[in-house]
Order: structure tokens, then C-alpha cells, then sequence
């Protein structure tokens, strides 16, 4: 109980924090905005305070309330110069725009007097219209600003660049070949730039360096590919501007660039800023059979008025092609235009490839803003890049996330072709009996023949909780008692590999309520902790175990990537707080009390804009504006990586950044042919690239790292990597059951159609922070910093009373009184539950709490009876699970929890 209040204060505190007592004197202030990684906290607001808001009249209120809050945050992003996070906020300004006036619909057709609420929309609609023209205007304005400062900086090789970019389509036609644009170092003859494999006959040796890469001032690295020429090939995005275009790059073994190209297109249609590019986004890379290039992401860029008035996500998955030496080839978009993401590509022996997507199900028009789904598809496609078939299931990853984590999923495509697939499968697509109920998405792995066919499904789930609630007889008349079995998902899982033993490692987050609500806890240690749980599958979908380990490193993001060494292991990469202690403890302290202050500042009379007039109240919300900055601050990222076995034992934790005082983040992660490990991401620097509006912007660049099989840079003088010892494992084979399930597979007629993107050579500024630097690569001792035995047979599921038992601490007693019942019960206490008997609670010393290691019955209330009635004691009442004995001088009044599924107890008073 105690537990559910902190979650419920601190939910509401959240939400009251960010969104009602931060108003500014005639606009919302934007509380967090789009460009912080903790964003989700105040969209995770938003909903609760929409979910607690009962009556039309009511929601239009406070969703036109959230949709001034989002334009006040589109303001911000567009003095900052975001665009990306500005098309965030404008996209979610107009989901409770439309909101508000369904539910001014709905009251409508009930009858209500709607004209107060009809007049506030027009008012606020006016005032948003004079911001969209405030942010166009500032947009242009910076657009022009920019322009002319790249004139001044770039000069002659700008219009060099532009030439290119326009003649980039005719050159194309007529099969001409350019010269790759190198960087600074590009003097170097191409032999030089271009990396040479090692003789067989000669000792391999493994490459070390961490470099980042800048095209504009803001630019992110998703994916990493070693080529066969030992190089590697980068994807991801970078922007300027308005201008947000995916980027592929390739680089020579020791980092530098040998070219790269970026990728982008237009919007055609007419959205609330008008006419402007639209953003392009690189996740995905490979290298085909022939040696050419792959470039996979999102685009939003190739739709047209008539298709926006029926989609309302006009976004596309796009691949584009590239020769080796880095020319355009083709460019095509596969999906259905309503929120497509790439999710997985593997080249094929005929010289094609598969891509494996997720397909967003929303139509035009929905009313509710809130979780949608993402359905799995896979597209074959031949070496022209035509499609040869394609396929669907209802397996999805659901719930509304953005673009970054849609691309979290990882999927093995196996040597005859199969697959092992994991994701999500709906609650009403779960099969269940007449006393089950199904309340979450339903964790699933999948194994897949070379048709996408399934050969078996399996569900992970956490032990059913049973719940007592009234069911209506057959003839309607009366209610009966009855037991309502809850089923739930053990964890978030977004990974599935496959074992030297030809079975399935499942790999996520482990739900806090599998072992128990007991032991659920929601402080934010707690919540930023999650443990990794990983789910051992044999090659049939038979249930063989589950562990978790706890790394001690908080985190908000629930997303993970995974990478399978040459000997059979894998390396979990995590991004982390680098100063998490700090985040949850001090500096959080310090901005909750400032929020308590404010918060008693305000008046059962408060009117908008007593922000300004009260001096008090202006200058306790400044302290505690500037008290949530510090708090966040603490909150950057470096990248953790985790190497564990088939059996998940944890053999190595390296952290990567915490002496550079600089954020990185990690979005790709690959093993390389010279046996190490390659992370791509983003490094935030601190360098300041322009200032708007007097808004410091820092530089964010294409981040790489290069690590030996161990983890280590040869030449790390910086500290940039780090070894951990702190990890913790538990057995959780018992606390989890796995269940069958048949999703459904069936032939789709996805859309893949040509496009002309703008193709353009880039300049690149190289930055090392880390030296090249190679050696033969010696591999650290086998032992495992934390291990756990593999169980030898198939565990058998706990019940939930077994586990509350497990999980009780025994307590003292603590008075002489409290000991003489104590001792008079525990004879018969022990003989009943078989010595499973423990005291979790003496109440001061007024009365007795008991758990036991099954449940109770009523057979034990009568057992218990007889028992002291033998010891002098007389009864007074016994009728279901209440009991009251008495004798001179004491009487026992107990309560037995028989009606309870969960737990077995007793509580006595005396």
C-alpha cells in the first residue's frame, strides 16, 4: 500500500510539475521540451492527467490545455533551431488540437452548452496561428543568417558542393563516375586511404580509436557495417536548418573517411509550416554480394497533398543503393505511408536482401491519441532491387514511440533462411479460459521457416495473480464467488539469438511485478535500474530457464542493442547516466523542494498570469526552473557494454566516456572482421556551433568506436574506457511460465515505389579522441565476473504464495505479551504449513502477522480451533476466515486469508 501511494504522489507530482503551475503570463511555459531525453516524463504526465479527467467538457479543457503547452514548446525549438523536435511538438499540438474538438463534438451531441468552450478554441486558435507565423518568420529568418554565414565560411568549395548536388541526377543518367569527396586528410592518395586485408600468412591484428565526425552542427551515427574490405560503412542523419538528411559514409580501417553522401527529399504537401524539406533519417547499412552499399531509414518526403489528407503520418521506409565508390545507384520507399520503420536488413547469396519493418495500423481521423501498433512485415528483394514477395503478421511492438526506438528490435535470420522473431502479441489475440483475464501485451518468440511460416510461438509470461470478484449464475438471479486468474508479460523483450546448443536466448527488461507486488518498488533507483532478464528457449520452443543481472547503472532508456562475438557470446550495449547517483538522489532532493514551494505558493483564487504579479511566487518558480536544470544535467549519457555467455554469466562491464566530462550515446553496435567490436552513436560535444536567439547550441557529431574482442582501446590516455566490477544475478526459472500461441502469418501487397532524392557530396571535420592505434589481439582471462549454474531440467513455475514467503523477512518479537501467543500458536502454525511459518510483522507488540508458504483454507481455521480449544480457550465466533477465541484474560481475534489466491496469512490481535 505504501508502495502504490509513493507511485501515485509521484505520478500526479510529475504531472502537476510540468504542466499546470509553469504558466507564464499569457502563454504556457514549455516545462521539458522535445530535445530532452527526458521527455517522456512529461508526455507520461500528459496522459495521466488526461486519464484522470472525466467529462467532455472537461478533456476539451485540459487537452486544449496540453496543446498550448505544445506550441509554447514548438516556440522553443524554433528559437533553438531543432527542427526534428519542432516537428515533434507541432505534431503533438495538432493530436490534441483534434482532441479538444471531439470532445467538443461529443458534448454537442449530448446536449451540453458548448459556446464558452467554441470561443476559448477560437480565442486559443488565434493566438496559436500569431506563433506559427512568430516561428515561420524566425525559421526564415535563421535559414538566411545561416546561409550567409556558409557563404562566408565555406566560399568557392560551397558552390563547389552545390555544383555537385545539381548535376548529381545527370551524371547518374549517363553512367559517369565522380571522384569521392575526401576530407582534410583527402590529400592522401586513395591506395593509402583504402585499407588492404592482411595475408593469411600474416598475424592479425585488431584496430583501436575513437573518432566523431561532423558534416553540420548536428549529426547522429545509428549503424555501423564492416565491410570486406576491413572498412566500415556508417548511417544515420544529420541537419541544419531545416534541413534533416540521412547520411552514408564509408571509412578506412583507421577511421577516415574515404566519402560520403547524404540523402534527402522534399515535402509536396502543404502542413502547418507550409512548404519546406522534409526529414530524412539513416538507420540501417549493409554490404551486398556485389560490394555495393545499402542505406536504410525514414523519410517523410515523398507525399503529395491528396495522399496527406488521408494519411495522417505520411512517413515511408526508404532504401537507397550505392556503388562502392559511393555513387547513387537508386533510390526506393516501401510502406504505407503511416509511421513505417526499418527494424532489421540482411544481404542475401543471390546478390539481394531481405529487410524486415514494422507497419504503423492508424487510420485518419482516430479520436483517441494514445497507443497505436506497429506490425512486423519482411519484403524480399532481388538485386535491381524489385520486390519478390512480401509478408505480415500480427505480431507487433505496440504502443506510440518515436522513431528511435522503433528501430530497437533485434531478429535472427538463420542459415536455411528461418527466422526467430520477437514482439509483442495484442491481449485480445491471446488465447484464454472462462476464469482468465489478459491485462498486457503479451511478450512472443516466434520461430519462422524459410516461407515466414510459423513453426511454433511462445508467450512470457509472469505467474497468473487470482483475484476474487462476484460472477452471475446461470439464471440471473444472484452473484457467486469466483476466482479471475490475471495474466501479464514477465518483461519488455526486443531481442532473440540463437545458442551454440541450436536454441533461443530471449533478452529484455524484467517486468518489477514478476516476483511479486511485494517486492515492487517505485522509487526512481528502482525505476532506472531494470534488470536485464534473458529467457532460454531449446530449439522446439520448450521452456529451459531465466536470469537476470543487475549492472547497479540506472538508465531511462528501456532499450538495449545486442551484438553475437566469434566465440558464441554477446555484448549487451546500454546507454546510462554517467552521474545517475546524483540524478536520483541530491539534485532530484533539491528540485523536489523547490516544486513543494511553489506548489504551496498557489491560491484556491489563482488566476492566470500571478506569475508576474506575485514577486514571491515568480521568483520561487525561477529557483525551481533553474533547480530541474541542475537535476537534469546530471542525467547525460555514456555507453555501457556487457559481455555475458550462452548461459547469460557476465564475463566483462566496460563503461565508455566518464572521463571525457562529455556526453556520448550509443545507437549501433557490430563485431568487425579483425575480431573487435565497433559503436556507433553520438557525441555531444562541448562546442558551442552557433547561437539563436541567445541560445547556446552545441555541436553534436557522428560518434565511432573501435575497441579490441576485450573492450579495451590500445592507446586509451584519456581514461575513455573503464572496467566495472559491481553486478548482481538472480534464478528466476521459477517466477516465469511460457505458453503457447499461434500468430497469424499471411502475404501483404506492400507498396515499393521510385524516388529521386537529392543526392549530395558532403565535407566531413574529423575529431580523434581516441588514436589509431593496432595490435594482435590477446583474449582476457575466460572467467566470468558473475555466473549463476544452468538448471539441468525444466523448472517448475512458483505460485504466488510460495513466492511472497520467499520473499518475507522474518521480524522479532518485541515484547513479552507478543511472545506467550507466539509461542502458544507456533506448534500448531508449523504442523499445518509444514514449518513454513514466518512473522513478518509484530505491529509495536499489539499484534501478530503471519506468512505462510501456501495458501489457507478452511480446514486450517477449524484445525487451529480445536487446537485451542484443547489449550482452554472457548470460541466465540468462527464463520469463513474469523476466528475469536477467548479465555481469562485473552482473547485472539484472527483473520485467516482464505478468500486471498495470492498469499497465505494470518493476523492476530490480542
Amino acid at each position: 500500500m505504501r508502495n502504490s501511494v509513493l507511485l501515485l504522489t509521484l505520478i500526479l507530482l510529475f504531472s502537476f510539475c510540468f504542466g499546470v503551475f509553469v504558466q507564464a503570463a499569457n502563454f504556457v511555459s514549455p516545462g521539458i521540451t522535445p530535445n530532452s531525453p527526458f521527455y517522456f516524463l512529461d508526455t507520461w504526465g500528459e496522459k495521466i492527467e488526461m486519464f484522470f479527467t472525466f467529462g467532455v467538457e472537461r478533456k476539451a479543457k485540459k487537452a486544449l490545455n496540453i496543446a498550448e503547452e505544445k506550441m509554447a514548446e514548438a516556440k522553443v525549438m524554433a528559437e533553438r533551431n531543432q527542427v526534428k523536435d519542432l516537428g515533434k511538438a507541432l505534431q503533438n499540438y495538432q493530436k490534441y488540437l483534434n482532441l479538444t474538438n471531439n470532445q467538443v463534438q461529443k458534448a454537442e451531441t449530448q446536449g451540453k452548452d458548448v459556446k464558452g468552450l467554441t470561443s476559448l478554441i477560437k480565442e486559443k486558435s488565434a493566438e496559436y496561428q500569431e506563433v506559427l507565423s512568430e516561428i515561420l518568420e524566425k525559421i526564415l529568418q535563421q535559414e538566411r543568417q545561416d546561409t550567409e554565414q556558409a557563404i562566408g565560411i565555406v566560399g568557392e568549395n560551397k558552390k563547389e558542393n552545390v555544383g555537385e548536388e545539381e548535376k548529381v541526377g545527370e551524371e547518374e543518367k549517363v553512367g559517369e563516375k565522380k571522384k569521392p569527396n575526401l576530407p582534410e586528410q583527402g590529400e592522401k592518395k586513395t591506395e593509402s586511404v583504402k585499407s588492404v586485408a592482411s595475408k593469411e600468412s600474416d598475424k592479425l591484428k585488431t584496430a583501436t580509436f575513437v573518432k566523431s565526425y561532423r558534416i553540420y552542427d548536428n549529426n547522429s551515427g545509428w549503424n555501423v557495417w564492416p565491410t570486406k574490405e576491413h572498412n566500415y560503412i556508417l548511417a544515420g542523419y544529420t541537419w541544419e536548418g531545416l534541413n534533416e538528411d540521412a547520411f552514408i559514409g564509408e571509412l578506412n580501417q583507421q577511421g577516415e573517411l574515404v566519402w560520403t553522401k547524404s540523402v534527402g527529399s522534399s515535402v509536396h504537401y502543404s502542413g502547418p509550416m507550409g512548404h519546406g524539406p522534409a526529414y530524412d533519417a539513416g538507420y540501417l547499412s549493409a554490404q551486398l554480394q556485389d560490394g555495393s552499399y545499402l542505406l536504410v531509414g525514414q523519410t517523410a518526403g515523398y507525399v503529395g497533398d491528396e495522399e496527406a489528407k488521408v494519411y495522417e503520418t505520411p512517413i515511408d521506409v526508404f532504401i537507397s543503393k550505392f556503388s562502392q565508390d559511393g555513387q547513387h545507384l537508386w533510390t526506393q520507399t516501401v510502406g504505407d505511408l503511416a509511421g513505417d520503420t526499418p527494424v532489421s536488413l540482411w544481404p542475401t547469396e543471390d546478390g539481394g536482401f531481405l529487410l524486415l519493418l514494422t507497419l504503423e495500423e492508424r487510420n485518419a481521423g482516430v479520436e483517441y491519441v494514445g497507443d497505436t501498433d506497429h506490425y512486423f512485415a519482411l519484403v524480399k528483394f532481388n538485386a535491381a532491387g524489385n520486390k519478390e514477395w512480401s509478408k505480415k503478421t500480427n505480431l507487433n511492438i505496440g504502443g506510440t514511440m518515436g522513431l528511435e526506438e522503433q528501430v530497437n528490435f533485434f531478429v535472427e535470420k538463420e542459415n536455411d533462411d528461418s527466422f526467430i522473431l520477437v514482439g509483442n502479441t495484442q491481449a485480445s489475440k491471446v488465447p484464454k479460459t472462462e476464469d482468465e483475464h489478459v491485462v498486457s501485451r503479451m511478450p512472443t518468440v516466434v520461430k519462422l521457416d524459410k516461407n515466414y511460416q510459423a513453426i511454433w510461438a511462445k508467450s512470457i509470461e509472469a505467474i497468473p495473480t487470482k483475484y476474487l470478484f462476484p460472477k452471475l449464475t446461470a439464471d440471473g438471479s444472484s452473484y457467486t464467488e469466483s476466482y479471475l486468474a490475471y495474466r501479464m508479460a514477465a518483461g519488455n523483450f526486443s531481442a532473440v539469438q540463437k545458442t551454440p546448443d541450436n536454441g533461443y536466448l530471449a533478452i529484455g527488461f524484467l517486468a518489477p511485478t514478476v516476483k511479486g507486488y511485494s517486492n515492487s518498488d517505485t522509487t526512481y533507483k528502482a525505476m532506472t535500474s531494470a534488470s536485464f532478464l534473458a529467457v532460454k528457449l531449446d530449439k522446439d520452443g520448450k521452456y529451459q530457464w531465466a536470469k537476470t543481472i543487475s549492472t547497479g547503472l540506472l538508465s531511462f532508456e528501456q532499450e538495449f542493442r545486442i551484438a553475437k562475438t566469434e566465440d558464441n557470446d554477446f555484448i549487451i550495449m546500454q546507454n546510462y547516466m554517467s552521474k545517475g547517483e546524483a540524478f536520483e538522489g541530491e539534485k532530484y532532493n533539491a528540485y523536489m523542494k523547490k516544486a513543494e514551494e511553489v506548489s504551496k505558493l498557489y491560491t484556491n483564487d489563482y488566476k492566470p498570469g500571478d506569475e508576474t504579479s506575485n514577486l514571491s511566487l515568480k521568483k520561487a518558480i525561477e529557483e525551481m526552473n533553474a533547480a530541474r536544470d541542475a537535476w537534469l544535467s546530471a542525467g547525460w549519457s555514456n555507453i555501457m557494454l556487457l559481455k555475458v555467455d550462452p548461459n547469460f554469466n557476465v564475463k566483462w562491464i566496460k563503461t565508455i566516456g566518464g572521463n571525457l566530462k562529455q556526453e556520448l550515446v550509443g545507437r549501433g553496435i557490430k563485431m568487425t572482421l579483425d575480431k573487435g567490436i565497433a559503436v556507433v552513436g553520438t557525441h555531444y560535444t562541448d562546442t558551442v556551433c552557433s547561437v539563436s536567439f541567445g541560445v547556446k547550441n552545441y555541436c553534436k557529431d557522428i560518434l565511432l568506436v573501435k575497441l579490441d574482442a576485450n573492450g579495451n582501446l590500445v592507446d586509451d590516455s584519456l581514461g575513455i574506457v573503464s572496467s566495472r566490477t559491481s553486478v548482481s544475478q538472480e534464478d528466476l526459472s521459477q517466477y516465469i511460465t511460457i505458453r503457447d500461441l499461434k500468430p497469424s502469418i499471411m502475404n501483404y501487397g506492400i507498396n515499393v515505389k521510385r524516388q529521386n532524392p537529392h543526392i549530395s557530396l558532403k565535407t566531413v571535420k574529423t575529431n580523434t579522441l581516441a588514436s589509431f592505434a593496432e595490435e594482435a589481439p590477446v583474449q582476457e582471462s575466460q572467467g566470468f565476473l558473475s555466473s549463476l549454474p544452468t538448471p539441468q531440467s525444466a523448472p517448475e513455475s512458483k505460485t504466488w504464495e510460495e513466492m511472497n514467503y520467499e520473499n518475507t523477512k522474518a521480524v522479532e518479537i518485541v515484547n513479552d505479551k507478543s511472545q506467550e501467543v507466539y509461542d502458544e500458536l507456533m506448534p500448531i502454525l508449523n504442523q499445518l504449513f509444514n514449518s513454513k511459518v514466518k512473522l513478518r510483522d509484530n505491529f509495536g507488540g499489539i499484534s501478530l502477522d503471519y506468512v505462510f508458504g501456501r495458501l489457507v483454507n478452511r480446514d486450517d481455521v477449524i484445525s487451529v480451533q480445536k487446537y485451542l480449544e484443547e489449550k482452554g480457550y472457548t470460541t466465540d465466533s468462527s464463520e469463513g476466515g474469523r476466528l475469536i477465541m477467548m479465555k481469562i484474560g485473552r482473547t485472539l481475534n484472527m483473520t485467516f486469508s482464505i478468500k486471498s489466491q495470492r498469499h497465505g496469512t494470518l493476523n492476530v490481535t490480542f
